[in-house]
């Protein structure tokens, strides 16, 4: 039976000369059986929040949600306590970084397979990996390996790259959202957030983070380092965007949010929603459903939406386009949340 490996990863910040400089940094966990790693996660969070002595109000918890509600010494303070809770049931636990030097190659060559090439800076070009870089950490994962792996990563956008055109073959399921509703990328973005924080005042170097990894986190695992010699599969060869449709998770949980409430901006408004009550409940169902959720897109979902998925509005805004895809059978049905249970 091939293991399962959950991948995810964040944007790190370091100040190099006076200047703040943008470097992305992953980590993968890897499990055999993912229904006892979910029941085995679900106690390590209860313990961590009776520790808080505070009312436990979802199932899966990311790194950002403890920062934003806690501050980010206590984010990783908990973090810590929960990786330690939870390490036993981890095969292996790899962390991923890159920080290729502007000294040693100042650009990157781009879209050799378009009819205009194009060069960037090495610096914005470090910046422009952070949203794919959970596919690009699979990558390296199994370009190390030989054995086959069921891959989970959380949602990513990018251009075309060799890399992809590689991974793909490998089938990776793909959660929106997937370090909110499943237990393993939960705990990749987790230990990407308390490595970060570990060596929030140092540069990133493989004995830095393998120390960090043996001997304040007892986890058994690697460091790999995405550098120059990787550049030539993870530079974007063509301006077209990957396609994730086929590799998405079902059941997808679409929300259908309410009107944005005024003097709001619209990330504003979203952080609102996902730190609301209702957020809470659908998170939870989607982590017993083995699901992913998303913020229904009218311009483009209808295309990848399933007849397993849910779609969930709010207020009656949001009635007419759930039972518009109900009429043209996109879905079996849609859910007024509040006064339809959601299954």
């Amino acid at each position: 039976m091939p293991s399962i490996i959950g991948f995810d990863s964040k944007e790190t910040h370091r100040e190099i000369d006076g200047e703040d400089h943008i470097f992305p940094l992953g980590a993968s966990i890897e499990i055999y059986d993912y229904d006892k790693f979910k029941y085995e996660y679900d106690k390590a969070m209860e313990t961590l929040w009776d520790s808080l002595s505070e009312k436990r109000k979802r199932k899966v918890y990311s790194f950002q949600y403890f920062a934003k509600k806690f501050g980010i010494e206590t984010a990783h303070e908990l973090s810590i306590q929960f990786l330690r809770d939870i390490r036993s049931n981890i095969i292996t636990a790899d962390v991923y970084f890159t920080n290729i030097p502007e000294n040693k190659i100042p650009e990157v060559y781009m879209y050799n397979m378009d009819d205009r090439k194009e060069t960037k800076p090495i610096k914005d070009f470090l910046t422009t990996l952070i949203q794919p870089y959970s596919y690009i950490c699979a990558w390296k994962k199994c370009s190390n390996e030989e054995e086959d792996h069921i891959l989970w990563l959380d949602n990513f956008q990018g251009r075309s790259t060799v890399a992809w055109n590689i991974l793909w073959g490998k089938k990776p399921n793909i959660f929106y959202k997937g370090d909110y509703c499943n237990a393993v990328i939960s705990t990749a973005d987790i230990l990407a957030g308390a490595i970060d924080n570990f060596l929030i005042d140092k540069p990133f170097s493989r004995k830095s983070i393998g120390n960090i990894l043996g001997d304040k986190l007892k986890l058994r695992g690697k460091v790999n380092i995405i550098g120059s010699p990787d550049l030539r599969w993870i530079v974007p060869v063509s301006r077209k965007m990957i396609n994730t449709s086929r590799f998405l998770k079902h059941p997808i949980y679409y929300l259908i949010t309410q009107k944005r409430p005024k003097g709001l901006e619209y990330k504003e408004s979203i952080h609102q929603f996902e730190f609301s009550p209702i957020f809470d409940d659908i998170v939870n169902i989607a982590f017993k459903n083995n699901g992913a959720i998303k913020f229904y897109d009218r311009t483009q979902d209808f295309m990848h939406i399933k007849k397993n998925d849910r779609v969930i509005y709010f207020e009656e805004t949001g009635q007419e386009i759930a039972k518009s895809l109900e009429k043209q059978n996109y879905i079996e049905r849609s859910y007024y949340y509040g006064y339809e249970k959601i299954e």
